[in-house]
Formats: structure tokens, C-alpha cells, sequence
């Protein structure tokens, strides 16, 4: 046999840069994709959060009916905690109380509100922002998340 026709098979060195080159390209246009999931994943565990805060207040109200608290104030007790109510759902202070995880989130309260915000973020456009009941109508639960980078 002769060694001159047997061919050598492999790639050559331009070929292997030429291939790193266009992987690297296609991993640069993949990674904005990638990055952009922490903001969705911050939507949905703040979609998630208004979610709980929805179903214990509306929990919460039903227990006021039966416990006969639909005053301007009241209180009653879930769980062994006191929450107090204002028109017969519970007060912006009280509220996040009903809620039993809430790690991660904080909760800045202000005047018959309170904003909880998807850790210790304060961005406007990333909250839920609660404000108590007034005479006959439930609270107001807003969730904004349209800027949750």
C-alpha cells in the first residue's frame, strides 16, 4: 500500500476558527433570551403574590360576614392572629398577615395602603399596592408589572 494515496481526514484550523466564530454568534443572539426569563420569572412571582392576597381577603371577608363585622372596624382572628378589618375586609396593615409565606417580598405601608414589592425593590412598575376598603365597596389591589428587571 502507498502511503501518498491514502488521505488524511480531519479539519483544518480554519475550518475549527470558522465554526467557533458562528457559534459564538449564535450563542450572542441567544442570550438576551435567556437573560429576559429573570424578568418573567419576577412577573409571574409577583402575579402569584396578588393571586394569595386576592384569596385571603376574600377569605377573610367571608368570615367577617359570618362573624358579623362588617362595621367601619373590627377585627377578626385567623389562625391564632388577630387581623383587623376596615368595612369588613382587612386593614393595609393587617393584610399581610393572611398571607403565610411571604418571604421575598417586602411591604412599605403608607396611609391606608400598603405596597408589596418582589424582594427589596421598590420600583413603581413592579408591585402590587393595596388600599383599604371604602364604605361598601371592597379595596383596591392594583399589581403592576410591567418593569420587573
Amino acid at each position: 500500500m502507498n502511503n501518498k494515496t491514502q488521505k488524511e481526514q480531519g479539519f483544518t484550523l480554519i475550518e475549527l476558527i470558522f465554526v467557533i466564530v458562528i457559534l459564538g454568534i449564535l450563542a450572542a443572539a441567544a442570550l438576551p433570551r435567556f437573560v429576559n426569563l429573570t424578568t418573567d420569572a419576577r412577573q409571574s412571582a409577583l402575579e402569584g403574590m396578588s393571586g394569595s392576597i386576592r384569596s385571603a381577603v376574600a377569605m377573610s371577608h367571608g368570615d367577617a360576614i359570618v362573624n358579623d363585622q362588617l362595621g367601619a372596624t373590627g377585627s377578626i382572628l385567623v389562625e391564632g392572629i388577630t387581623i383587623d378589618l376596615v368595612n369588613g375586609y382587612p386593614s393595609s396593615a393587617s393584610v399581610m398577615d393572611l398571607i403565610g409565606d411571604s418571604t421575598g417580598y417586602s411591604a412599605v405601608a403608607g396611609t391606608g395602603t400598603v405596597a408589596v414589592n418582589n424582594g427589596a425593590s421598590t420600583v413603581a412598575n413592579c408591585r402590587i399596592v393595596y388600599t383599604d376598603s371604602a364604605a361598601g365597596n371592597p379595596p383596591s389591589i392594583v399589581l403592576t408589572a410591567s418593569d420587573c428587571s
